[in-house]
């Protein structure tokens, strides 16, 4: 009776697989799955040349005479038994399947709600260079605590607005540690988290010198410069190969729509000069602005009076706004919602979200499949193992 139950069970799990339609099922782990999939045929793959690697290192004579086996015709396997185990193996084969199918966590939807809203993508560059590390003018923050205030503020400000958002930190080198996401959650989440200043290991040590005040930093041996450029490179590539192909599609047929900007948070002090990367957010629409951190320079001044970084300070605001963008202070408190009011004003795009979703999960009909499939090949296996042996 039990095992009439388990029979019954296979095929109800056969039929409901059967009746599923495939094409309308999504999954939520399907690059798991793959994964997965590619570990096992891997292991398949050398388990195979081991085999034949064997197979060819001794000969059939040599493995039977040491099997304790008859030599002779009826000692060998069969055709049949060949079927049989060869049925076992396709088991196994389809029995893999249905479990990476399972572990892709199949579902289907069975009602969804939509809303429209109107959205535009906005990445926002922040300067982490050991500078951010000096103190902010006539107070006892360092430059970083000032940017890290002024970018909460401003994300604070729009979270209602469904802008798609990307976050870039720039040293010496540019990392993108946010691509685009609409959650206002996740881009806080990753504010947090990221670097907020690179500086050589042992700069704490200098707080007695009223330079570097930071207590909090991350340590990077290759520090020591300042690449807007970089970070403005980075940007031009998020936009143009993870922007939203509904913007690209609207601005294409709209020669004068804006719906991109780049906000930069920096204290101008770059090592190299970054208009030919304003040149290109031009020529792709991209809307620059800059919130402008500490803008005297005075400590850099007093380092070094005949640097660069000093000069190209002074220029960037300049640059800025000949390329369409407008300049905010850090020091007015208002910066946040101008910026805002400034990036509302940027055309949107209508596009539909999910926001409430029926779905039903099916994983378990492939697993059920999957396990029924194992222990058939592995009843096979055991009961087959020694039926063409003559002793």
């Amino acid at each position: 009776m039990e095992l009439m139950s388990y029979i019954d069970l296979a095929r109800e799990s056969f039929a409901n697989f059967i009746a599923i339609d495939w094409t309308s099922i999504h999954f939520r782990e399907l690059l798991f799955a793959k994964q997965a999939g590619y570990a096992i045929a891997g292991l398949c793959l050398i388990k195979i040349l081991r085999h034949y690697y064997r197979k060819n290192k001794f000969s059939s004579k040599d493995i039977y005479n040491h099997s304790g086996l008859l030599i002779g015709k009826d000692s060998r396997p069969g055709l049949l038994h060949k079927l049989v185990r060869s049925a076992a193996a396709l088991l196994l084969v389809a029995g893999t399947i249905l479990l990476l199918m399972a572990l892709a966590d199949p579902y289907f939807v069975l009602s969804q709600e939509t809303d429209r809203i109107q959205t535009r993508e906005v990445v926002y560059v922040r300067d982490a260079s050991t500078s951010m590390g000096f103190r902010f003018k006539s107070s006892h923050k360092s430059r970083a605590d000032i940017t890290q205030e002024t970018v909460i503020n401003l994300i604070a400000k729009r979270k209602d607005k469904h802008d798609r958002m990307a976050y870039i930190v720039f040293g010496t080198e540019a990392d993108v540690w946010s691509g685009f996401t609409s959650s206002y959650e996740s881009i806080l989440f990753t504010i947090g988290n990221a670097p907020r200043i690179f500086a050589p290991p042992g700069s704490g040590k200098s707080y007695h010198q009223g330079y570097f005040i930071a207590k909090d930093y991350t340590p990077a041996d290759n520090s020591g410069q300042t690449n807007l450029h970089k970070g403005l490179q980075s940007a031009i590539y998020l936009f143009e190969k993870k922007g939203s192909l509904e913007i690209t599609e609207a601005m294409q047929n709209d020669p004068s729509a804006k719906m991109r900007s780049v906000v930069i948070i920096t204290d101008g002090a770059a090592d190299q000069d970054p208009e030919p990367q304003f040149i290109e957010l031009k020529k792709r629409r991209i809307v620059p602005y800059l919130i402008f951190i500490d803008p005297a320079q005075d400590i850099e001044m007093k380092l070094n009076p005949k640097s660069i970084k000093i000069k190209l300070a002074a220029k960037l605001r300049y640059i800025v706004r000949r390329y369409g963008g407008q300049v905010f202070m850090a020091t007015d408190e208002d910066s946040p919602g101008k910026i805002s009011l400034a990036l509302d004003r940027l055309q949107t795009i209508k596009i539909d979200i999910k926001a409430q979703a029926k779905e039903s999960d099916i994983y378990y009909i492939p697993l059920s499949l999957s396990c029924f499939c194992y222990i058939l090949a592995i009843l096979i296996r055991i009961t087959t193992s020694n039926m063409w042996r003559v002793v």
